[in-house]
């Protein structure tokens, strides 16, 4: 079975509105940490909302300090990219900065930052009624986004609009069956017998002859822990905890690395493509689920702590999608012309972050590929995938 499909660069979504001004998006959907009063709820925080007789214009919480939010079920998971503010409409009342948080559910939330620990400030309004858009960093999968006002003018008052698009690939978090016990795990190394991988499971207890965690011997970077999901599946995030009991040992950040045939693996990584370094636990058992920003095709997740707190010890659960896409697939930008430089034979744009493959190895490999070197007269060239039966596909880039 041949799929050829197109790429989910982050490129690709250009932001649009996803209903809240438009009211697509059910006034039950919009909730808040508090309001002000009846009038002032916070079905009243749609971008461009005016002063009715149901309401004020602007949301308005009951208490200026930093616990209030307005948050938005998207009633499905969407690529968000930004978000549109307001101030209260005829009254001198905004939000100044505010911080976002996202999250699969309105339990689990993940915070904009802008490096691992520093959470992202957004610069927020100056007076009523002008619209400011702020940008995300990179774009995130999510169904639910909260907005935490920082700074305020006078009262902390919000209209807004979260922009983004419908998610092209799947993007599922089903249990992949650590936690469940139907999936091998591996490491790096075990501290002892009662250290080994297979205690790294999420929610494992002691019992007689574990520890309540997998434990690495050495505490040095070169420690890993390693799920075989069985089969080629979307893999979206992972959940992890500290170990177990009375120890207080756990990973506070760590990278994440992924395969198809568990000897080449790659990073989850950043829109600028640097590798992505995720924040871990603080605490023995709290449950801390990481989304990647993007879905990726792998049957190996490997994760790698990069700090910890006194011993490297970790339980963990993967997650994505529990059915198996078993089709080969290459994705490549659509209708792809790249410019040369002044009749020079050589393409200088680099795609090769676009282009990726399941089941199989790109030929040529576009990461060494890019700059392409064009032979004399060459006006395209090509990536090719090919699976176990023959089955081949290809994309082509112009000149």
């Amino acid at each position: 079975m041949l799929l050829v499909v197109g790429s989910y660069a982050l490129s690709n979504c250009t932001g649009s509105k996803l209903g809240i001004e438009s009211s697509e998006i059910p006034s039950e959907n919009i909730r808040a940490s508090s309001e002000y009063d009846a009038h002032s709820g916070a079905h009243r925080g749609r971008l461009n909302i005016e002063p009715t007789n149901d309401g004020i214009g602007a949301w308005a919480a009951k208490t200026n300090d930093l616990n209030q939010w307005i948050q938005v079920d998207l009633n499905e998971v969407k690529v968000v990219t930004g978000v549109i503010t307001q101030g209260r409409n005829n009254y001198s009342q905004w939000v100044k900065s505010y911080e976002v948080l996202y999250g699969m559910d309105s339990s689990n939330w993940q915070i904009i930052v802008i490096t691992v620990g520093t959470p992202k400030v957004f610069v927020g309004n100056t007076d009523t009624d002008t619209q400011v858009t702020n940008l995300f960093p990179f774009e995130i999968h999510a169904r639910f986004i909260r907005i935490n006002p920082m700074t305020w003018n006078n009262h902390i008052c919000m209209r807004f609009e979260i922009l983004g698009c419908p998610v092209k690939t799947k993007f599922c978090t089903d249990p992949l069956g650590v936690e469940e016990g139907t999936i091998a795990l591996t490491a790096s190394t075990q501290y002892d017998a009662r250290h080994g991988p297979e205690y790294g499971r999420l929610n494992t207890t002691p019992k007689k002859g574990n520890i309540g965690a997998w434990g690495a011997r050495s505490y040095d970077q070169n420690q890993w822990i390693q799920a075989d999901i069985g089969a080629l599946k979307w893999v979206t995030g992972v959940i992890t905890q500290g170990r177990n009991w009375t120890y207080s040992q756990w990973v506070t950040t760590f990278e994440v690395l992924y395969s198809i045939d568990g000897n080449n693996f790659k990073y989850i990584i950043e829109a600028d493509d640097t590798t992505m370094e995720f924040v871990g636990n603080a605490n023995r058992n709290s449950q801390v689920t990481n989304l990647f920003p993007k879905p990726v095709i792998a049957r190996y997740i490997r994760i790698h702590p990069t700090a910890w707190l006194h011993a490297i010890c970790l339980r963990f659960e993967v997650l994505g999608c529990s059915d198996v896409d078993q089709s080969l697939m290459l994705t490549c930008p659509a209708n792809v012309t790249l410019p040369t430089d002044k009749g020079v034979n050589t393409a200088l744009v680099d795609y090769s972050r676009n282009i990726t493959t399941s089941l199989s190895e790109i030929r040529p490999d576009p990461t060494s590929y890019f700059p392409a070197y064009l032979t004399i007269g060459q006006t395209f060239f090509k990536f090719y995938a090919s699976d176990d039966n023959s089955n081949e596909i290809s994309c082509t880039f112009k000149t």
